[in-house]
């Protein structure tokens, strides 16, 4: 429900522009398709590790950026998207994490 309706924000915000949001799309589809993964996964290890946790929980925030860029685009800005869990690095203690 959460993908479908970023799927009609990001149509909405970037009508008529396959080639902005064809890639949006195709990442949010693959995100879903590793979240279904994850909790298949989940169910046979009958517990969710906090690592899965948080990268569902990010999932929203990597899509509105996603479509922020490509809306940005419409406009005429120069406009790229990277995926803040590429650069940014959270290092291991009692303050990383969603609280576990």
């Amino acid at each position: 429900a959460t993908a479908d309706r970023q799927k009609a924000i990001l149509m909405e915000l970037v009508p008529d522009r396959p080639e902005l949001t064809d890639p949006v799309l195709k990442n949010i589809d693959q995100d879903q398709d590793a979240v279904k993964a994850m909790l298949l996964a989940a169910s046979k290890m009958r517990g969710v590790p906090p690592q899965m946790l948080e990268f569902v929980a990010g999932l929203g925030e990597v899509w509105s950026a996603q479509t922020l860029s490509a809306y940005l685009k419409t406009t005429g800005k120069l406009s790229e998207w990277i995926d803040a869990r590429d650069v940014l690095i959270v290092p291991e203690g009692p303050l990383s994490g969603l609280g576990e």
